[in-house]
């Protein structure tokens, strides 16, 4: 135990030697002055720093980018596939009453809300031409005497308070008020 103590002390004493020796051997005084080479050294050391540290923070905010990205792109794919879904099964049910010959249930409301829907889709998508377009098309077909559930009204309402930048679309609370004065089935014992 004692020896090995004596090695390790012997060792420090020994680097500790070397180390003072090499700064004697290697020690050059330099003359003080202005160097230029150091202070192009200088400035060129503090544009590194400051590239590398912007790279660094580029780095961060282009993960929080791609994981909100990440999110929309997820949002976006829901969305479309509940419209494609929606499509199909108001298509679907379609061709089964042509089937089976019965007639559509409900196909005011249905011609209604895939319509309306349509306004919602078009004016998230900002184009008001469309939109003008579906508004005069929904306000020169329907009828006045139109009745529908109570639950399916609240639903087209529901759909026309999402439309994006209502001013901008013609007629469009014409269309608003057309529905709100849509009159409600007595028997309302389904929805």
């Amino acid at each position: 135990m004692l020896k090995n103590k004596l090695i390790l002390i012997i060792s420090m004493v020994a680097m500790i030697v070397s180390i003072v020796s090499i700064c004697i051997a290697a020690y050059r005084s330099p003359e003080l002055g202005f160097d230029y080479q150091g202070v192009l050294v200088g400035i060129l050391t503090l544009l590194v720093t400051v590239l590398i540290g912007w790279q660094i923070y580029i780095l961060f905010d282009l993960r929080k980018i791609r994981e909100e990205i990440d999110i929309k792109r997820q949002l976006v794919n829901m969305e479309s596939e509940r419209n494609m879904c929606v499509s199909a099964m108001s298509l679907s049910d379609f061709y089964y009453s042509l089937l089976v010959n019965e007639p559509v249930k409900d196909k005011e409301f249905k011609y209604l809300n895939y319509r309306i829907a349509a306004l919602l889709h078009a004016s998230k998508i900002g184009d008001i031409g469309m939109c003008n377009a579906i508004v005069r098309a929904l306000l020169e077909s329907v009828k006045s005497e139109l009745r529908i559930s109570k639950y399916n009204k609240k639903l087209l309402l529901d759909i026309l308070q999402d439309i994006r930048e209502p001013k901008k679309i013609t007629d469009f609370y014409a269309l608003l008020c057309l529905v709100v004065n849509i009159q409600e089935l007595a028997d309302d014992k389904f929805c």
